[in-house]
């Protein structure tokens, strides 16, 4: 459907794509879905989505960093330790952790990066992927 094929706009870019998910959602079998189509297993959430999340709160006391909301960083410690890119404009929490010197970045109770001052190494990313977080 799309190899080999030119686009003169984002219109008919947009045509396309438009055609090709109707065709992969109502037509196309899918193996994993014992030749059945996506559509045939759709169901609406019941749960309704909120106008607006919730800010996350956290405890007085607490070490509360708020990641720029150009670049995904925070300072700590006089360093500036990398935090998953979707948490840009988010407030995260620095917390100890099971020995001196390291330290869990957390988004509400969620650890989405880790700090050791021990190694003298940059922050490593726990997971790029945001977890279904219910606001509750």
């Amino acid at each position: 459907m799309f190899a080999l094929r030119t686009f003169r706009t984002l219109a008919e870019v947009q045509r396309a794509l438009d055609s090709w998910r109707m065709l992969y959602n109502l037509e196309r079998p899918h193996e994993s879905l014992g030749m059945g189509v996506p559509s045939d297993r759709y169901r609406p959430s019941s749960r309704p989505m909120p106008d607006r999340v919730p800010q996350v709160q956290y405890d007085a006391g607490e070490t509360v960093r708020t990641v720029s909301s150009t670049r995904s960083y925070i300072a700590f410690k006089g360093q500036m330790w990398k935090v998953p890119q979707a948490f840009c404009g988010e407030q995260l929490a620095v917390r100890p952790l099971d020995r001196d010197g390291r330290y869990g970045i957390f988004f509400a109770s969620w650890q989405v990066a880790s700090i050791d001052l021990t190694r003298g190494q940059p922050v490593s990313d726990v997971s790029e992927q945001v977890s279904a977080m219910s606001p509750v």
